[in-house]
């Protein structure tokens, strides 16, 4: 029986020469390459350009990815899609199996599109310049996305990470310039230089309380929001706030309010850094929100948190945080 190739999970070892042909097979007009032979573990690969698809490795008529297929007798699971950039159909749909993709869907003109529940890691590269997806929903059992995974897609205004994310690499997010609020999870351990970088609408962003002191293997101090000159809100329930002076490098600071734990404002005063930001503690924060005058009519309030009225939801901009008022309840939220 022929030995599995030693393959880690998300790590694709290049094959090359005559060991291609042991390891990649075609089905269906799809080119597969073995992840695991004991496992029976497939990715959907270009590498041989057969079939339908062109010199960029074309899918164009691919409408769904099946979760498994059949080879010399054999059931073989998809697991992964591993492809340079490629042109997909609009209407492509993946299976749970699938864990991982990388390369893939640059400039696809998509409108939206829907990850699988299953889904671990998103490689570099994967969304770059995708300029019709205006909202992302990434699934909760997502773990790592690649550098440069969602950057330069103009119409993105809204992503909402799950919480067991872990890493978001270099430049993910950046250059969306219609992206109003960043909203990162707890669970995040790494965070690559310039993720955020010239997102010139961002209003709204919540940093994960627990914060490395490094990133990267050089541990190079953290810069993810340089260029995000609309930054309004900075919410961080950290305790111990480390500074960061190349993070927030053309916010005007003194216009920027940051809402930390009670009781430790004067902790974040201390700071060389945070002292040049407006800080609030939450419930005073809460506090100012609760000042806004109450209605007893029934039909709901709009106000912006600097007091301003606000006659409809509709003329709130996306990633703004706003208060919504119903006879005596007051409601914070972010649209």
């Amino acid at each position: 029986m022929m030995a599995a190739p030693c393959f880690a999970q998300f790590t694709h070892v290049p094959i090359t020469g005559e060991e291609i042909s042991k390891y990649e097979i075609f089905a269906d007009g799809m080119s597969f390459r073995i992840l695991d032979l004991e496992s029976r573990e497939v990715a959907l690969t270009d590498r041989h350009f057969k079939f339908h698809f062109n010199d960029f490795g074309s899918y164009a008529d691919l409408k769904e990815v099946p979760s498994s297929i059949e080879y010399e007798n054999e059931i073989y699971k998809v697991v992964a899609i591993d492809i340079a950039p490629c042109v997909f159909s609009n209407e492509l749909s993946l299976p749970e199996s699938i864990v991982e993709i990388s390369g893939c869907f640059e400039n696809t003109e998509w409108t939206q599109f829907e990850f699988p529940k299953s889904l671990k890691n998103i490689g570099n590269g994967c969304f770059v310049e995708c300029g019709e997806i205006k909202e992302i929903s990434l699934p909760q059992a997502l773990r790592k996305i690649g550098d440069n995974s969602f950057r330069r897609n103009e119409k993105l205004e809204k992503v909402e990470f799950g919480t067991n994310l872990m890493s978001i690499g270099g430049n993910s997010f950046s250059n969306n310039p219609n992206l109003k609020s960043a909203v990162l999870p707890n669970s995040l351990v790494s965070v690559g230089s310039g993720a955020f970088d010239n997102c010139e609408k961002l209003e709204y962003v919540k940093l994960p309380r627990w914060l490395p002191y490094e990133y990267g293997s050089r541990g190079e101090t953290l810069k993810i929001f340089n260029g995000c000159r609309a930054i309004k809100v900075i919410e961080w329930e950290s305790e111990t706030p480390m500074g960061f002076p190349n993070c927030f490098d053309n916010v005007k600071k003194s216009e920027c309010t940051v809402i930390v734990p009670d009781g430790f404002k004067d902790v974040y005063m201390e700071n060389d850094y945070w002292k040049q930001f407006n800080i609030v503690e939450k419930s005073a924060y809460r506090a100012e929100v609760n000042e806004v005058p109450v209605s007893n009519n029934m039909t709901p309030s709009y106000y912006l948190l600097n007091g301003l009225h606000v006659t409809s939801e509709d003329n709130i901009e996306s990633g703004r945080p706003y208060i919504k008022i119903e006879g005596d309840q007051h409601t914070k939220l972010i649209k």
